[in-house]
């Protein structure tokens, strides 16, 4: 063979031998951007999964009524049924819990819907009304409140106000209405009772009545044919 073909032979093997190490390296590149193309969809799926679970989670606090619960540490020797007054009262105090129900019971602590109240207290009205609407229910609920708790002359707006759609009442006036509504309950349990008892009595009463008028009347006709011989 050539000097001059014999270098040539060897210039194309270190090209080819290049062009391989290239192409081995450019699918190595190729590999490592597809794998963070996955792991990015990866991610975005999870983040996607958390966002909708997220949502998920929103909707069902804003459905709910939360409550908060404040723990008070009764005493620092860690014994139940022992409470130390004046430290409660402190924690009381530095949490804010005091002010809280003071602006509370100043306010308008109980807003109930119209419709609620109205059909959990329509029992203090004598005649049974219907109601379909917000309208009716309102003005409902405001003929009961005028006519059960009437507002006081010197403090009008002292008691309760009218809202679009719910009942502002003061602290106790709830409790006051719960009350009449038990009393209106036991009294017509009364009533129910009292009825049902007459009834059974009734029913006794002319039980024995007619018993004993089929004794008098056998006894009467034993008498009475007893005394002639046949």
């Amino acid at each position: 063979m050539s000097p001059g073909r014999s270098s040539r032979t060897s210039s194309i093997r270190k090209y080819d031998s290049k062009r391989d190490r290239n192409a081995r390296k450019t699918k190595r590149v190729i590999g490592q951007e597809d794998d963070d193309q996955v792991s990015s969809l990866k991610v975005d799926t999870v983040a996607t999964q958390f966002k909708d679970s997220l949502c998920q989670l929103m909707e069902i606090i804003l459905t709910t009524e939360p409550n908060y619960i404040r723990c008070i540490k009764p005493n620092d020797f860690k014994k139940p049924l022992n409470f130390g007054e004046r430290q409660v009262l402190d924690q009381l105090k530095c949490n804010g819990v005091l002010e809280a129900v003071r602006i509370a019971r100043d306010g308008f602590p109980s807003r109930v819907l119209y419709s609620i109240f109205w059909e959990r207290f329509k029992i203090l009205e004598e005649e049974f009304v219907t109601c379909e609407t917000e309208e009716q229910y309102k003005a409902a609920v405001i003929e009961l409140m005028e006519k059960h708790m009437p507002r006081s002359a010197l403090a009008p707006q002292d008691q309760y106000q009218y809202g679009h759609t719910k009942l502002f009442l003061k602290a106790g006036q709830l409790s006051t209405l719960e009350e009449m509504r038990t009393t209106k309950r036991h009294a017509a349990s009364i009533t129910i009772q009292k009825i049902i008892r007459g009834v059974i009595q009734i029913e006794k009463y002319q039980r024995i009545r007619n018993s004993a008028c089929r004794l008098q009347a056998g006894w009467m006709d034993h008498i009475t044919y007893g005394c002639f011989i046949w």
